[in-house]
């Protein structure tokens, strides 16, 4: 009371390890024994001796995170979830589970999603066009036509039957059968090359028995036959 100094009764005490405040006098000249204990990072308040702190916003993992990181209290999202499609009932973020279209086609008759490609359940049969030739068909080798849809554009592929006759031909595309032709023409020029050299060797033996007067009668007389 009047400011004279005295020896104290007992030392500053508080009321926990982590409390620098003394309980005795309220002043803060306890070294404390202890940190602060708190739950998470939200908690304002020690759990030890309830001393209050300022902490920060609360704040999600993810930008789409509707909850705190920490302590799990709702809070307002900085951005909307976001799916990698219309079909995909999960947030490409953060996981969390969303409302989605569901798998469908482009058409009625498509096969596949139009979002993400996944097989679907054919709802109607396709529109298919008149078709066109892919592959001429040949002598021996079939041929393709292909008609496509005229909806989604799935094609389908239909057999042509291969042309008659042999595809046998030589090196230079000539069939057998002109190979045929060809080696009767040769035959028939040989034996005509054959008789005119047998016309030849008579002639010749004429001259040489007979002489030159017995080669011009023979002359004579089958120009007189002619």
């Amino acid at each position: 009371v009047c400011g004279v100094s005295i020896t104290p009764v007992k030392n500053h005490e508080s009321n926990a390890p982590c409390d620098a405040t003394c309980k005795y006098c309220r002043e803060e000249l306890v070294v404390p024994s202890a940190q602060h204990s708190y739950t998470d990072p939200c908690d304002e308040d020690c759990n030890t001796c309830g001393e209050i702190r300022d902490v920060g916003e609360h704040e999600g993992e993810f930008v789409c995170s509707e909850y705190c990181k920490h302590c799990g209290y709702p809070i307002t999202p900085a951005a909307a979830h976001a799916s990698a499609n219309a079909c995909d009932g999960e947030c490409a973020v953060c996981g969390a589970s969303m409302m989605s279209e569901g798998h469908v086609g482009a058409h009625n008759c498509s096969t596949v999603c139009k979002h993400c490609g996944t097989a679907i359940v054919q709802m109607g049969e396709h529109t298919m066009d008149s078709g066109r030739v892919t592959k001429e068909p040949g002598v021996g080798e079939k041929g393709e036509k292909t008609y496509t849809c005229t909806a989604c554009g799935e094609t389908e592929t239909e057999e042509l039957a291969a042309l008659p006759g042999s595809s046998d031909t030589d090196g230079n595309g000539t069939s057998d059968e002109n190979d045929a032709a060809g080696g009767s023409n040769e035959n028939e020029t040989a034996d005509e090359g054959v008789s005119v050299g047998v016309v030849i060797g008579i002639i010749l033996g004429v001259i040489a028995v007979l002489g030159a007067g017995g080669f011009c009668l023979f002359r004579f007389v089958i120009f007189k036959k002619k």
